[in-house]
């Protein structure tokens, strides 16, 4: 009801016949008058001339106004329409019957209707002109969808607390990794500075405090680093275009170079495709994951790396497999988690937040990421990368 009930679509799909369950009597539509089939149709349904006169209406229809079918057929469907509106909704009634079209009400304006207690209700409404022996019919359909609107606002409050919360949360990180960085710089400078001035003097056990003190600085400096880092895989705008996957991936090892040379490892790279994307995240997604397959290998075992292109399926299915410790199956999902750590520090160094920037990369790819592995037998992280 626009403010009424013309102006929207309906598409009406012919009813064959109806199954009542006492019994089980099937009736053919013959038996019924010409729109008493309606009844059986779980929607409200409203038959009206061209001059508003109401000629039929279904107990879902009498019953969502609260009128009993008797007195709703002595109205007009202009009486289903908030007093304030009913001019209005009449001129809109006249020039749809003037030119009946399909459209559709209540999805982009609001739609309200008046019931018997004088109750106003959102509705959506569906319009179809039918022509009869006895005239030009208008058939509406309408919903109630004050049900809907409610959850509607419940969920863009929701999302509104959650957008403020996520601004919240990333503002604290911003301003937590650029404050606590200056003090770390000077715990650092001061640690190599007390080492410099006492020299010879300084005692072992003194020397292996400011050790600690040292590498507990730069291990807190990598943790807000990595903090900021993930913070920025998930928020920051996408730059999306033509990513040459190998560029990328020299770039990543480029940036590797002194971690692989260490471990004398290997990389196995194919000729990748071009893929649409931010080229900068998904060249931190490939370190990350060849980082990994560095770090998390047995003590004493040469890193073997390959990069992997599986095209079954249609979709282009990447990966990054290694010859290291594996994962047991029951912590595949968790790895992906932020801070979830699986060894102590000091078997294998790192903050446990690369792998959750990987997953931030990848859904931000509209892809999925997840790692195929066993104990002892190597892991093989794979990924798709969707259009971004």
């Amino acid at each position: 009801m626009c403010h009424g009930l013309y102006g929207a679509t309906v598409q009406l799909r012919e009813v064959h016949r109806s199954t009542r369950d006492a019994g089980n009597v099937t009736q053919k539509l013959e038996e019924f008058g010409p729109y008493e089939y309606f009844d059986y149709i779980p929607i409200a349904v409203l038959v009206a001339d061209v001059e508003g006169r109401i000629v039929y209406l279904n107990r879902d229809c009498a019953r969502l106004f609260g009128y009993s079918r008797e007195d709703a057929m002595k109205m007009g469907v202009d009486e289903f329409v908030p007093s304030r509106h009913r001019h209005v909704h009449a001129e809109y009634r006249m020039a749809y019957c003037a030119a009946p079209s399909q459209r559709i009400m209540g999805q982009d304006r609001i739609v309200t209707g008046v019931c018997k207690d004088g109750r106003e209700i959102p509705l959506e409404v569906g319009l179809g002109a039918l022509k009869t022996t006895e005239g030009v019919r208008i058939v509406a359909t309408i919903q109630d969808i004050s049900a809907r609107q409610r959850n509607d606002a419940m969920l863009r409050a929701a999302n509104e607390a959650l957008a403020r919360k996520n601004a919240d949360l990333d503002e604290f990180v911003h301003m937590a990794s650029h404050d606590l960085q200056e003090p770390l710089r000077k715990l650092i400078s001061f640690s190599d500075l007390l080492r410099e001035d006492l020299g010879r003097e300084l005692p072992e056990r003194a020397a292996k405090d400011v050790q600690f003190i040292t590498e507990s600085a730069y291990r807190m400096r990598r943790l807000v680093r990595d903090l900021l880092a993930l913070s920025r895989a998930g928020k920051e705008s996408l730059n999306v275009g033509p990513v040459h996957l190998n560029a990328c991936i020299a770039e990543a090892l480029e940036n590797l170079d002194e971690m692989l040379m260490q471990a004398n490892a290997t990389v196995q790279v194919p000729e990748l495709p071009v893929v649409n994307g931010d080229s900068v995240l998904i060249t931190q997604l490939l370190q990350n994951l060849i980082a990994n397959a560095v770090k998390f290998v047995p003590k004493g075992c040469t890193p073997v790396i390959e990069v992997t292109l599986d095209r079954n399926g249609g979709t282009p299915t990447f990966g990054v497999k290694d010859n290291g410790i594996g994962i047991a199956p029951e912590f595949h999902e968790r790895i992906f988690g932020a801070f979830r750590r699986l060894h102590r520090r000091d078997e294998y160094d790192g903050s446990g937040v690369g792998l959750s920037i990987c997953r931030k990369v990848v859904e931000r790819h509209n892809g999925r990421i997840w790692v195929e592995s066993e104990v002892g037998q190597g892991a093989h992280f794979r990924f798709t990368l969707g259009s971004a």
